[in-house]
């Protein structure tokens, strides 16, 4: 209940190796799809970047796909991505105090404040995870808690690899985007990690 949002780059079919992506489709039902109008800044599908899985692949010369999901709050989002070595920018925004990773070692959430995260390493699955209540965000790092501060800032529609404000762009792969319109409680949470952990083969 609450699922809002569900993309998974597997969900993307008749694509070529390096084939521009135009829409990324939501799998929970509710119409919310990715997409990108502009076929120059279309994100590319790859087949097998990490672990022979697929990924959407973002970089310098995209600019990112909008989504009209708004989750609101309280939410909980997770995303599945792996950046180039040390690659900086932004693998969601939703808003002006929200981005979430990957900046070296460093992750910013909904409340504007950062959190200390593990370096980026080329070529393996990273979860980032933000979990938000009525007065409380939470971020989680390959499901392992990381941080939490009082919440400050709703978010706004999601978009992908972009900190609109900025510009800044993702330089790597997007797997997994989960949203729930709702703060999962801890069995839940540790059910999707579960999931996401031997899906993609985290730590």
């Amino acid at each position: 209940p609450g699922l809002v949002l569900w993309l998974q780059s597997n969900a993307l079919t008749g694509l070529a190796e390096g084939a521009p992506v135009a829409t990324w489709p939501d799998r929970s039902g509710a119409g919310n799809h990715a997409s990108q109008a502009v076929a120059s800044k279309r994100p590319v599908y790859r087949g097998g970047v990490v672990n022979g899985l697929p990924a959407v692949q973002f970089d310098a010369v995209d600019d990112g796909m909008a989504t009209a999901a708004d989750p609101g709050a309280p939410l909980t989002i997770v995303v599945v991505y792996a950046s180039r070595a040390a690659a900086s920018g932004h693998a969601l925004n939703g808003g002006f105090s929200f981005f979430m990773g990957p900046y070296v070692g460093r992750y910013r959430n909904y409340t504007g404040q950062y959190a200390t995260g593990p370096s980026v390493t080329a070529g393996r699955w990273l979860a980032q995870t933000m979990r938000q209540s009525a007065t409380l965000a939470e971020l989680f790092i390959d499901g392992g808690f990381t941080a939490s501060t009082t919440r400050t800032a709703n978010p706004a529609p999601l978009r992908l690899a972009r900190e609109g404000t900025f510009g800044a762009i993702l330089d790597g792969w997007v797997a997994e985007v989960i949203v729930y319109d709702r703060a999962l409680d801890d069995a839940e949470l540790a059910d999707v990690h579960d999931w996401v952990r031997s899906r993609y083969a985290l730590p």
